[in-house]
């Protein structure tokens, strides 16, 4: 994408990171070292970096005012790092490796009569098991899904590392690391 003529002003820019992040879905476009720009659901939003993963349960939505907020001071500095996010883009895969956990609670179903948090534990908590069990497909690649009645799926990666909430636009709206998961007995 090139942008021709002057520097930018801030709505420019984030008509431009629009632009870039709908030209490639499924990512997120680094705008400074600390944040990332992403469109979810046809909006523009703006979302932290945490230990380099791309937190979406603190995002706001990205205009020139959430810009400035989140960059600081506009600095001639932190203007052109910002601009170089549209003259060398810098995508982050939103995959769940690259995720900070958020909306946990989304994340619970129900398995003969047991409200399940964990798919790769046996209800008990105790015994290692297979998404398998819970009904879970085997996807080519390795990773396990479940399809939910509202269209959305549950996903296990083929490791048992993560467990993500996909809706039917394909984004992830909850996800969880599972050695974090905390049953509600633990808490």
């Amino acid at each position: 994408m090139m942008i021709s003529g002057q520097q930018p002003n801030l709505s420019t820019l984030c008509a431009a990171f629009a632009a870039l992040l709908k030209e490639y879905r499924g990512t997120a476009l680094r705008i400074n070292p600390d944040h990332v720009a992403v469109q979810r659901g046809g909006t523009l939003l703006i979302a932290p970096m945490r230990a380099g993963k791309v937190d979406l349960g603190a995002t706001m939505e990205l205009d020139p005012n959430s810009l400035v907020a989140a960059t600081g001071d506009w600095s001639k500095e932190r203007a052109a790092v910002t601009f170089k996010a549209v003259t060398s883009p810098e995508f982050v895969a939103l995959d769940p490796a690259n995720l900070c956990d958020f909306n946990v609670a989304a994340l619970r179903f129900e398995f003969e009569g047991d409200n399940i948090q964990n798919p790769t534990v046996s209800e008990c908590g105790r015994f290692a098991e297979s998404p398998e069990y819970y009904g879970f497909g085997e996807l080519h690649g390795g990773d396990w899904s479940l399809g939910l009645d509202d269209g959305d799926r549950l996903q296990v990666d083929r490791h048992y590392k993560t467990f993500s909430r996909i809706d039917a636009l394909g984004e992830v709206v909850a996800h969880v690391t599972i050695s974090a998961i905390v049953f509600d007995c633990e808490k």
